[in-house]
């Protein structure tokens, strides 16, 4: 009675292709629906898991009551405001390093421009920043 590894748009479809020949009994319509049921849960986990990421990680007490007690001013959840400081962590780590990077493509520019000789230490240390940064 079961149909396995079908892409269905309703359990309308799923049970008319299964009871397409005979009339169902009310367990039998019951049974269907379970399996219906456990199919779309399988296909949905899936998707899911093809769109978004799972990332754990431990801190210590100590820590997680201070973004408790940070989340819980900010009205917000524990977890949601880890995620949100993460985002903005990398946001201005990214802004940072396009503001050095366009900084150090200036710098070169003006002195093939104007034939001038190139400040290689103010380079090297935006080099080494950037690469700190990143």
């Amino acid at each position: 009675m079961k149909l396995e590894k079908q892409s269905f748009q309703s359990i309308h479809e799923y049970m008319d292709l299964l009871f397409q020949n005979f009339t169902p009994t009310h367990e039998e319509m019951k049974q269907a629906k379970a399996e219906y049921r456990k199919i779309y849960q399988q296909e949905y986990q899936q998707t899911y898991q093809k769109k978004y990421v799972q990332i754990s990680f431990r801190v210590t007490q100590d820590q997680y009551l201070e973004l408790q007690k940070t989340a819980h001013l900010k009205q917000l959840k524990v977890t949601t405001l880890a995620k949100q400081r993460t985002i903005t962590i990398k946001t201005k780590n990214t802004i940072a390093i396009k503001r050095l990077l366009l900084e150090l493509i200036d710098a070169i520019e003006e002195a093939v421009y104007e034939n001038r000789k190139l400040n290689l230490d103010d380079i090297l240390i935006k080099l080494s920043t950037i690469e700190k940064q990143l």
